[in-house]
């Protein structure tokens, strides 16, 4: 049985002071941040060889990001990361599940058709899903996930539900893989930031990116001084992260590779 972990905890600031000391905490295990409550913020970084290309484009998106755990793993397979495991299931995938468009009924009311592209058996494989995650973060605060299955989508074209002469959207395949995803899990920032590779293809055109990616997913107003705007305090983020916002996407993202902060995590 596996069952999803979820975890919200709300952390400002660096680790815990106490009448004016650091106290130093405790790990409390791999910690990732549930996007049941709130989605993850990604920023894709592409490889200079591939950054010309069509599918080399892609500045970020956000993530569906979630731990999965199994509450009866034996000791040999929580020894070998394998009692816990990581999903991701990008925005690029999931929005292609299905397609809804705009249409004029016969009374002249305006509906909405929603039209399913892959069928529900493959909506699974939208998500990637890792076979490791250990239980406790390394020396560096990383938890390392690996041997990711590839979140794939083979969209099918839509074609008007009255005038099937009408494209509404052409069929389309993508893939993501992601590689040696690290969530990092400090008692100052719990599974609010995490780092990898990923190997995006969209109708046979390959670009290779690193991924950076934070949580929650944050709004912000490219060029604003005030720091609610822009990914400074009072915007829903740590304090503590070292955040940009990116102007094509206007969300909040790490302005460094993770773990991405203005100091070091105390």
């Amino acid at each position: 049985m596996i069952k999803r972990i979820a975890t919200v905890v709300a952390v400002f600031g660096a680790a815990s002071i106490i009448s004016g000391c650091s106290i130093e905490q405790p790990s409390a295990g791999c910690i990732v941040q549930d996007s049941s409550f709130a989605l993850w913020q990604a920023r894709y970084i592409v490889k200079e060889a591939d950054a010309a290309k069509t599918c080399g484009q892609l500045k970020g998106e956000e993530l569906g990001v979630w731990k999965y755990a199994n509450p009866e793993a034996t000791a040999e397979q929580i020894a070998a990361n394998t009692a816990s495991r990581l999903a991701i299931r990008p925005r690029g995938t999931a929005s292609l599940t299905r397609f809804s468009y705009k249409y004029t009924d016969a009374a002249g009311k305006e509906q909405t058709k929603t039209v399913d592209r892959v069928t529900q058996d493959k909506w699974d494989e939208a998500s990637a899903l890792s076979t490791t995650l250990p239980e406790m973060p390394d020396a560096q605060g990383f938890c390392k996930a690996t041997g990711f299955a590839a979140a794939t989508v083979d969209a099918a074209a839509v074609f008007d539900h009255v005038d099937a002469t009408m494209q509404r959207a052409a069929a389309t395949s993508v893939a993501y893989q992601f590689g040696d995803v690290e969530v990092y899990s400090h008692p100052s920032a719990p599974g609010t930031q995490l780092r990898g590779s990923l190997t995006y293809t969209k109708d046979g055109c390959t670009a290779d990116y690193e991924v950076w990616a934070l949580w929650p997913a944050t709004p912000c107003v490219p060029d604003s001084t005030d720091p609610v705007e822009s990914c400074g305090e009072g915007s829903g983020l740590n304090p503590d992260f070292d955040a940009v916002c990116e102007p094509t996407l206007k969300r909040c993202v790490p302005a460094k590779r993770p773990a991405s902060f203005k100091v070091n995590p105390q």
